[in-house]
């Protein structure tokens, strides 16, 4: 082997050789790996597509059998008006910081066993920052439900039903009409709508007629139908119906509805009051049956007022004075502000108004003042005042102001009402009015001590009775009128005294009459044979029970036998002064037991029949 030769096979590779081997492994890795990764892409898409797909399933089965079964009355899209985020318990509900309230669907099912609330919500959560490999941050949408007799103490049970939701396409719901829409957005930009529609089997046409006025009930017509329109006959008997819709005044005043409604035929009446003007819908449900109506309430009449209504004042004097419109007895706007009318006033002759009535109100303007300066000066004679004024402008109730003018007068008074026509032993009421000189003095009010003189004894000794407070001879006041229960014993013509200390005196005119007292027959027969005789005469004792006469007036006397025999005499009199009548022969029955009622009743008043019943033999 010669020298090249072997030289030549020591030799290794050239460097062209490595460079070129170099590039063609290059080359060769750069192609393993672009496949490598489009298979892993390739991999992630199919992942994606195959979660977007299960989701849309399963979102879209809940979803649909959610919206199917929700009261559309008590939908909330967002956060939810009350209650928890979910509607469930709060220990089992997510607090309202974590996360987004998308949409909240709550019913009620009624069975034999008793009634069921239900609710769904749907709420998003996204993670703060994106995993790896970096993409749209990974967000999720979670149904949570629960049931149960109350929700606030049902737990609810959570679970996703969409996944890898974007950030910036949140999820969104909108209702339209009876339906509700649900639109979700993908990480990788795959979109999806799901739409529902409420169930509609059965409902009710409300209708109402006229014009109802704010405060003033009036009547709402509701007719159940079938889900094809038809009367539905069989809906009969009291039913409990939920009605939603009217706000509350701007007083403050809620809508007042029903407890329960009676149904006949599928027809009912329903009286409903509400309170604040304007156009609602009034919505009337009962389970899944529902209807509505739109209701248009026109505000009460405003009250006008004077201003000031001046209290109890003196004579001859001018007060400065407007008349005022503002809001009806509920808070609703004056409808009418707008339009000018003027004011009739009348202050039944007492007084003048400057500048004479009529006043102008004009239009957007709450009083008469801004027309011209007014005033209203109280008359010179002392005494009532009662000042009115109506609007030409139909909507307004009139304005009242009442009150008393005082001037130089006597000192102060009682005046005590006249009492005729008292009966000793009996009380009776007086009725005591303090006067300040004038007229009645409203501040003469609570208890005062009141002395009563006049009445005396009765002929018996007893001794007139009057208040006995606490304390004794207490009479309360009410703006200077108070009532007095006394009681009188002797038969008399009197003046009764009233004072307080010695300023302040009062007097009245009091008749007393004697107490009843019962008649007598002289004689009233054991039993006695048939057609006997008796000579009677009918007695009046000669005084009452107190010892006051009673003889003063003669009187005439019936008698009667109630056709059980008869009396020579049918009436006999008992003259004045006298205390015994004429007599009478009363002749018995023919016939053995006879039962008879011998009466003797007396033309006066003041006296208890005479009566002796007995029976023959």
């Amino acid at each position: 082997m010669s020298f090249l030769e072997r030289r030549r096979q020591e030799d290794g590779f050239t460097l062209l050789e490595l460079l070129i081997a170099t590039m063609l492994a290059g080359i060769l890795l750069l192609g393993i790996t672009s496949g490598f990764i489009v298979a892993l892409r390739s991999t992630r898409g199919v992942q994606d597509r195959f979660l977007e797909s299960q989701d849309a399933q399963l979102i879209s089965t809940a979803f649909t059998a959610d919206v199917q079964s929700a009261d559309p009355f008590r939908l909330a899209v967002g956060d939810p008006p009350s209650g928890t985020t979910t509607g469930c318990s709060s220990a089992s509900s997510p607090a309202s910081g974590l996360g987004s309230n998308i949409l909240r669907l709550q019913w009620t099912e009624t069975a034999s066993s008793g009634t069921t609330n239900f609710s769904a919500a749907y709420r998003t959560t996204f993670l703060p920052s994106p995993p790896a490999p970096a993409r749209t941050p990974d967000g999720t949408l979670t149904r949570y439900f629960c049931s149960g007799a109350d929700l606030a103490n049902a737990t609810a049970s959570p679970r996703v039903v969409a996944h890898d939701l974007s950030a910036s396409s949140a999820p969104s719901a909108v209702q339209l009409a009876d339906v509700v829409k649900l639109t979700l957005v993908s990480g990788s930009g795959y979109s999806y709508s799901l739409a529902a529609n409420f169930r509609t089997p059965s409902g009710f046409i409300v209708t109402y007629s006229g014009s109802p006025v704010a405060g003033i009930a009036f009547n709402v017509n509701l007719l159940a139908v079938k889900a094809d329109g038809s009367t539905d006959t069989s809906y009969s008997g009291t039913k409990i119906l939920r009605f939603i819709g009217p706000d509350t005044s701007p007083g403050g005043n809620d809508p007042i509805y029903p407890a329960s409604v009676s149904f006949g035929s599928g027809a009912g009446t329903a009286s409903v009051k509400l309170f604040k003007s304007g156009t609602s819908s009034l919505f009337v449900t009962e389970g899944t049956r529902q209807g509505s109506a739109s209701v248009t309430i026109a505000a009460a009449d405003v009250p006008l007022n004077f201003s000031p209504c001046p209290p109890a004042t003196t004579t001859n004097t001018s007060t400065a004075m407007k008349v005022v419109r503002a809001e009806d007895p509920f808070g609703n706007p004056d409808p009418n502000i707008g339009v000018a009318t003027s004011i009739t006033l009348s202050a039944g002759g007492a007084g003048a108004f400057s500048p004479a009535s009529p006043w102008p109100l004009a239009a957007n303007s709450t009083d008469s003042s801004a027309a011209s300066p007014s005033s209203y000066t109280t008359p010179i004679p002392p005494g009532s005042v009662i000042l009115t004024a109506s609007a030409s402008t139909a909507g307004y109730s009139p304005a009242n102001c009442s009150f008393t003018t005082t001037g130089a007068g006597g000192p102060p008074s009682f005046v005590v009402s006249p009492i005729p026509g008292q009966v000793a032993g009996t009380a009776f009421n007086v009725i005591i009015t303090a006067s300040n000189g004038v007229t009645r003095d409203m501040t003469y009010t609570g208890n005062h001590t009141i002395t009563f003189t006049g009445p005396t004894n009765a002929p018996n000794g007893n001794v007139p009775a009057y208040p006995l407070g606490p304390p004794a001879g207490t009479v309360n006041f009410n703006s200077g009128v108070g009532t007095a229960s006394i009681t009188l014993f002797r038969a008399e013509v009197v003046t009764l005294s009233v004072a307080e200390g010695v300023t302040r005196t009062g007097t009245a005119s009091v008749t007393v009459s004697a107490a009843t007292v019962p008649l007598m027959f002289s004689v009233c027969p054991p039993n006695v044979p048939s057609k006997a005789t008796t000579v009677e005469t009918v007695i009046r004792p000669a005084t009452d029970t107190y010892g006051n006469p009673t003889s003063t007036f003669a009187t005439d006397v019936t008698l009667s036998s109630g056709s059980k025999g008869s009396f020579s005499r049918a009436q006999v009199t008992i003259p004045a002064g006298g205390t015994t009548s004429g007599p009478s022969t009363y002749t018995n029955p023919s016939g053995n037991n006879q039962n008879v009622p011998l009466t003797g009743q007396s033309a006066s008043s003041g006296y208890v029949d005479a009566s002796c019943p007995f029976t023959t033999t």
